[in-house]
């Protein structure tokens, strides 16, 4: 049995009897539709154009013979940093006052990995994880503060990592256009963490909000700001999720390194530091189905410029996505058990 000490009806004020959604009315149940099958055709346009330029059966070739031990360590580590990144969450959850066991939070990112995989995009797991927080008892505000930081802090981590290898790379990794973006994404994303960090920006927040016209928007601005300032009690979780998102991202850049050298690709470890954040910051738009075609899109854009056969490229990128798939297929067995439990 998992427990939740948070248990007050917070925002949102749904309490945990409360469905989480009902039907949605039939214009909007039409867009979502129009949406999701105009984001099937980005993948399916994007990954057919890619396919004009390279031979499927080239691809599939590739693949076919990848080096099996190398498949399955590569399995075995994005497992390890799925059981990682549980813990980082759970690190979030804590700070707002929601105590679940691992095992517990370990089957809720299961499942949300299996959504991100199958909904149009990478951000519906994030959802679905908040709904089976909150369906423990938590308040639905301090499940999504907490989600969201731990998305947050893992992008921090990514960039941080592609800057790293761009400064490291030198002449050897000549990207000049990513350099601007990527510090300025890195600095605005420290100054983000530190603001929520400090007490001072948080007094001026608070009192900025409580200014805010209309009610309903100055509660909602006064409740998030109150989850944001949990996290001011003990400053440690930060350091401490900072490290861990340091090593998940780490091992999921590597899955994909690994995919390449299973392919017998032999390319230098920096140019995948490089390229898989790229990647992660792309799959999470919203303009495909589980980031399908916008990976193999951007990879091949990238790695091609160094060199990297376009066909080499879409397999290992492939592989790798389907060792994601392989690991979140579990979450969707927890999720049919689940149902079945009612």
């Amino acid at each position: 049995m998992s427990r939740a000490s948070n248990r007050d009806g917070g925002a949102g004020g749904v309490s945990p009897t409360t469905p989480a959604h009902g039907a949605a009315p039939a214009p909007e149940r039409a867009r979502s539709k129009a949406a999701f099958a105009l984001k099937v055709a980005v993948s399916v346009a994007l990954l057919g154009f890619l396919f004009t330029r390279v031979p499927v059966a080239d691809v599939l070739g590739l693949m076919a013979r990848a080096h099996p031990g190398l498949v399955l360590l590569a399995i075995a580590l994005f497992a390890a940093s799925i059981a990682g990144s549980a813990l980082q969450w759970g690190l979030f959850l804590r700070a707002q006052a929601v105590v679940l066991p691992f095992r517990t939070l370990f089957g809720f990112y299961l499942v949300g990995l299996f959504f991100n995989n199958f909904l149009p995009a990478t951000l519906g797991g994030d959802v679905v994880k908040v709904i089976d927080v909150h369906r423990t008892g938590s308040t639905r505000g301090a499940a999504v503060v907490a989600t969201l930081m731990d998305r947050a802090m893992g992008l921090l981590v990514l960039v941080a990592a592609a800057l790293a290898a761009l400064w490291l790379g030198g002449d050897a990794l000549p990207f000049p256009e990513l350099r601007a973006p990527l510090v300025a994404a890195s600095l605005a994303m420290a100054a983000a963490f530190a603001a929520i960090l400090s007490r001072r920006v948080l007094a001026l927040c608070v009192s900025v909000a409580a200014r805010l016209p209309g009610r309903r928007v100055r509660d909602l601005g006064l409740r998030l700001l109150d989850y944001v300032g949990r996290f001011q009690r003990d400053r440690r979780v930060f350091l401490v999720a900072l490290a861990l998102s340091v090593g998940i991202q780490t091992i999921r850049i590597g899955v994909h390194y690994l995919t390449a050298v299973a392919l017998g690709v032999t390319v230098s470890p920096l140019l995948f530091l490089l390229v898989v954040p790229v990647i992660a910051v792309a799959v999470t738009l919203p303009i495909s189905v589980g980031g399908f075609g916008v990976r193999e899109g951007v990879g091949v854009l990238l790695f091609s410029r160094l060199g990297v056969g376009a066909a080499q490229t879409l397999a290992f990128e492939l592989l790798a996505h389907l060792v994601t798939v392989l690991v979140s297929a579990t979450g969707g067995v927890l999720f049919t058990l689940r149902r079945r439990r009612g």
